[in-house]
Order: structure tokens, then sequence, then C-alpha cells
């Protein structure tokens, strides 16, 4: 968990200040603007591990990562797919180079940078209870 400071407007009382005042606060999530944050490079990592790899040591390396938003582990070729944020292309290359590359039991990656976003959500849909005689 990261300390952060929240800035908040006074609306009753003024203060020399501008009504401004900083609170410390703890934050488990801190939602921001990417490219406000210099992390405007998305990108989607699969990672491919060694066969024998089978414990959660190579998970754990990839989602201490700090620009690693995601860790998935899935079914197919490769064995893990990661969300990443970077500040560009030199610092993804960067990252796949000393961060991922050097974790033992990693093969190899294999990277696709995102262009543009065109949907990004955490709402599920929530659906609805049927009652027993009425035709929706």
């Amino acid at each position: 968990m990261r300390s952060c400071r929240v800035v908040t407007y006074g609306v009753s009382s003024r203060r020399r200040d501008g009504g401004r005042r900083s609170i410390p606060c703890r934050c488990a999530k801190y939602d921001a603007y990417p490219r406000s944050l210099g992390l405007g490079l998305l990108a989607f990592v699969a990672v491919r591990s060694e066969e024998a790899s089978s414990d959660q040591s190579i998970a754990r390396a990839l989602a201490d990562c700090q620009e690693v938003l995601e860790v998935h582990h899935v079914a197919g070729d490769d064995c893990y797919l990661i969300k990443v944020r970077a500040r560009d292309a030199e610092h993804l290359g960067h990252l796949l180079r000393t961060r991922f590359g050097r974790i033992p039991g990693v093969r190899s990656t294999r990277t696709t940078i995102v262009l543009e976003t065109v949907k990004e959500t955490s709402r599920l849909p929530v659906p609805l209870p049927v009652r027993e005689g009425i035709a929706s």
C-alpha cells in the first residue's frame, strides 16, 4: 500500500492558503490518468516459462514490478499474460530485458503495444433475478 496526499478544498471556512489543505491518507488503489503520471504506453506481454516451472515464483516476480498492472495465468502456448504501463517504447524494452527477461524460469516474451483503448472497465453486468411466470 502506498502513502499519498489528497488535497481538499474547504467550502465553509476560508484559510490563508486559499481554503486548500492537504490530508495524508493510505490508499489501497489510486486511479489516475496514466499520461499525467508519464506512463502513456500500454502493452500486453505474453510470458512463456520453462515446462518444469509450476510454482508461483514467476507470477510473484511479475506482480512485484510496479509497472505491471495485471498478471493472469493463462492456458495455451503462453503461461502468463501481463498488462504493463510504461513511459515509452524505450522504457518498455528496458523492462523486457532487465526485469522480465531476468526472472528465473522465463523462457520468452511476446509483446503487443496498444494503439488505442476503445473500452476499458472493471464493471460487471449484474443479472436481474428471474421471477417465475414472468416472461422477459
